[in-house]
């Protein structure tokens, strides 16, 4: 309980929802179901404190792997990218709403383990871009888990997906070059 205003609010730090404002390349999604994580079993479970920074955790490592995708898939070469002569433009190869599904564990020593693809985008560059970016977290601080946490593992499945659709802006420079 608490508020900046004075005001009481109450949260529950199992559930969130993403920010709709702002159009962003990709969305995470992530699964939690009590039974398959074990909560009955978790050692962490009843200091909510400690819950509140498994969700930070869980974000921190969602968004990791989510930003190292997006920096794989947006190289402009003609890898990921190709000519639409109707729209006068490079359009990823990606199209928009692919998924891909992974699930993979985590150990108290910063290791990732039983890295599995779950659910293909169908497109092998996008899948081989979300594991690489997994593979790439080996040993990175973020694996840390949070100070007092007893966990020996960590499960975490999730998914990196392509926007909804795109987006173009159009931006008003207000500028006028003139000729003599």
């Amino acid at each position: 309980m608490g508020g900046v205003d004075g005001g009481g609010w109450a949260g529950n730090a199992q559930q969130g929802m993403i920010d709709q404002s702002r159009a962003a390349p990709l969305q995470g999604g992530a699964a939690q179901n009590p039974l398959s994580l074990g909560v009955q079993n978790d050692p962490d479970a009843g200091d909510q404190e400690l819950q509140i920074d498994w969700d930070t955790w869980r974000n921190t490592l969602m968004q990791a792997i989510q930003t190292a995708t997006v920096a794989k898939i947006n190289v402009h070469n003609d890898i990921n990218f190709v000519w639409d002569p109707q729209k006068q433009m490079m359009m990823s190869r990606y199209p928009n709403g692919i998924s891909t599904w992974y699930s993979l564990d985590v150990l108290p020593d910063r290791r990732i383990v039983n890295i599995r693809l779950v659910s293909s985008s169908r497109y092998q560059g996008f899948d081989q871009a979300v594991m690489q970016s997994i593979g790439e977290l080996q040993g990175n601080s973020i694996l840390s888990y949070p100070p007092r946490s007893r966990r020996r593992i960590v499960t975490q499945q999730s998914c990196v997906s392509t926007a909804p659709l795109t987006q173009t802006q159009q931006f008003r420079f207000g500028d006028v070059e003139r000729q003599r």
